[in-house]
């Protein structure tokens, strides 16, 4: 049926050679797209990160035999805080201890999503010791966590990450925008507050400003990060603003833990896309996988396992913040000329059918 199509009319042929021609422009314009993109970030400086993956996923409480494990792993005394969050806390600060004897280098530690468990405030005594422990170490570290923030009339609850430097630097917030629904908040749920009561499991977070690079310098170069927290990094358009404002290196904090075997592989794919279609490295940092380097190309460099206790030691370029893709210089400009392109296309063959007929 194509090759009679084809063949009846002179005007169908140069339609067919006109798409075959944009096919094939596609084709070398992304392979050498791809080949340029791979040299650039080859020229860039590097930092050196160290992500903890501890394999905590959702404990409500841990399992009797996960608690005896980890006393006698992290030599609890009897006696001691040798509660659910004091148990995770000193986990993933063993973990830390040791991704810096074994990897001396790091230029900075992250932690996933919701890992120190408990509230990052200043009203929290293990947070300023957790803040001094970092100083003292003089590494920084990025951490997922809750915030909680006092108001006069009420309480806002945030997802968060959180940036810890040194003295001279001030402890800095990101919190999540993009919240899941029916998980994090109840949509109507403001309106509506009855709705709350339908599903037993879903939070009450608060909603934070928005996109928000938090700026740091990392053995002289100048590091803009672009933190994103689980569901954000699906969507495209909020990860392009923080490029926007100039984040040349992205960060993606997830606890998949919640969603099964199938989903981390989709959640690590869809993140892949951000990185390609803004030319930033991701990092992506888990508590039970799948963590992973995303280069500038969308070529997962390194990753960890699912369900896998792992120290990750991950070599990151940092590019120019103002050199921008096309996608984050422009948008869905792309997206549109080719429906639009497509819309002419159609017609043209409409047109030479009728015409023919």
């Amino acid at each position: 049926a194509l090759y009679l199509m084809i063949s009846a009319s002179r005007q169908m042929v140069a339609l067919s050679s006109l798409v075959a021609s944009i096919l094939v422009f596609l084709f070398l314009y992304g392979y050498f797209s791809y080949q340029k993109i791979n040299e650039y970030q080859k020229s860039c400086p590097v930092i050196e990160a160290g992500v903890v993956q501890a394999n905590i996923g959702n404990p409500i409480q841990l399992k009797i035999s996960e608690v005896i494990k980890f006393r006698s792993e992290l030599g609890v005394i009897e006696g001691e805080d040798n509660s659910d969050s004091a148990l995770i806390f000193k986990k993933y600060d063993l973990m830390s201890s040791n991704m810096l004897k074994q990897y001396p280098d790091v230029d900075i530690v992250i932690w996933p999503e919701t890992a120190f468990p408990g509230y990052y405030n200043q009203e929290n005594p293990k947070m300023r010791s957790h803040v001094r422990t970092i100083r003292e170490l003089g590494v920084p570290f990025f951490i997922g966590a809750y915030y909680f923030e006092i108001l006069p009339d009420k309480g806002n609850y945030y997802n968060s990450a959180v940036f810890v430097g040194d003295e001279k630097e001030p402890i800095t917030y990101y919190h999540k925008h993009v919240l899941l629904p029916f998980g994090e908040y109840m949509p109507l749920g403001s309106t509506f507050p009855w709705l709350k009561g339908l599903v037993s499991a879903v939070g009450d977070f608060a909603s934070g400003n928005g996109p928000s690079v938090i700026k740091t310098k990392l053995q002289g170069i100048d590091v803009n990060f672009g933190p994103t927290i689980c569901y954000e990094v699906l969507k495209a358009s909020y990860v392009r603003k923080f490029v926007d404002e100039g984040a040349n290196v992205m960060l993606n904090f997830t606890n998949d833990s919640w969603f099964g075997s199938v989903e981390p592989y989709q959640h690590l794919r869809l993140a892949r896309m951000r990185a390609v279609e803004n030319r930033r490295p991701l990092i992506r940092t888990t508590n039970t996988g799948i963590t992973a380097l995303i280069d500038m190309n969308g070529e997962v460099v390194s990753k960890s396992g699912l369900l896998t206790e792992e120290l990750m030691y991950f070599k990151v370029p940092v590019c120019r913040e103002n050199k921008k893709s096309f996608y984050s210089e422009h948008g869905w400009l792309f997206l549109y000329s080719l429906i639009l392109l497509s819309g002419v296309f159609y017609a043209l063959a409409v047109f030479s059918n009728r015409r023919n007929k």
